[in-house]
């Protein structure tokens, strides 16, 4: 199994969440998701959005060119933060552009991701050969046809340490998982036994977060599933074919 593996990163980050209903912030979602992911990518091979669909087929358009072409893609999101979580702030913000009546300046808040960092692994053996190739070359050699930003043009993303590495399915059924993992998939379990006398325990964790998966079938609304990192040991059913080996590590393909 072929693997394209790099390190995604930035100062800050926001994606955007409705989540919440708080007509003084807009919340972020506290990880880079699958669909936000593909549109990065997207942008990267230069593939069209949601405004140039939005302007060529106006309310006829289903999804964008960079959602049909990349939807069907295997990915692994791999956290680097303290307990899964990255720090977050709010952050005052003004618009003072065309759209807002003259004289006037639009104020608003939104909650940043800092210091955001995960490893991004991505099966080439799921996509399309043609494509595959065209991704490769440009992550492998930082070409890039759109600058790829953290959600917003405010938070531009930082690709490093980009490589090609093998993988294979996992088939010990006793193993810690180091990416995010659906926590609906009956075929991993989480080991929440305690050892009253493991001193260790107070440095277990488990985080969990409601995070966007894929686009309702033919409309543009996320469909959304709850995501779980943890170090604590999950066991697997013999017959799993999503966690796969790549090195010393074991990530969640999904």
């Amino acid at each position: 199994m072929r693997i394209l593996s790099f390190n995604l990163k930035g100062d800050t980050a926001f994606f955007r969440t409705n989540s919440v209903n708080d007509a003084d912030i807009t919340y972020s979602y506290g990880h880079i998701h699958k669909v936000a992911l593909l549109g990065m990518l997207g942008a990267i091979l230069g593939l069209q959005g949601h405004n140039t669909a939005y302007m060529l087929y106006g309310d006829k358009y289903k999804y964008p060119e960079f959602y049909k072409v990349l939807k069907d893609i295997k990915i692994a999101i791999k956290p680097n933060a303290k307990k899964g979580s990255f720090t977050r702030k709010k952050q005052n913000m003004t618009n003072g552009c065309g759209c807002i009546k003259k004289g006037d300046t639009l104020m608003y808040t939104e909650q940043w991701l800092y210091n955001v960092n995960w490893d991004i692994f991505i099966d080439l053996d799921s996509m399309d050969k043609e494509i595959s190739k065209i991704l490769e070359d440009y992550i492998l050699n930082s070409k890039a046809v759109y600058m790829p930003y953290l959600g917003k043009t405010n938070h531009p993303a930082v690709i490093t340490n980009a490589k090609i590495v093998m993988g294979e399915n996992q088939n010990e059924m006793e193993i810690n998982i180091d990416s995010l993992f659906l926590l609906e998939d009956k075929s991993i379990k989480i080991n929440n036994t305690i050892n009253p006398f493991d001193m260790d325990n107070m440095n277990r964790y488990e985080y969990r977060e409601l995070l966007p998966l894929e686009y309702t079938e033919n409309i543009c609304v996320y469909k959304k599933s709850i995501f779980t990192l943890t170090n604590k040991t999950c066991y697997l059913d013999k017959n799993i074919k999503n966690v796969v080996k790549i090195d010393k590590m074991n990530v969640y393909m999904f």
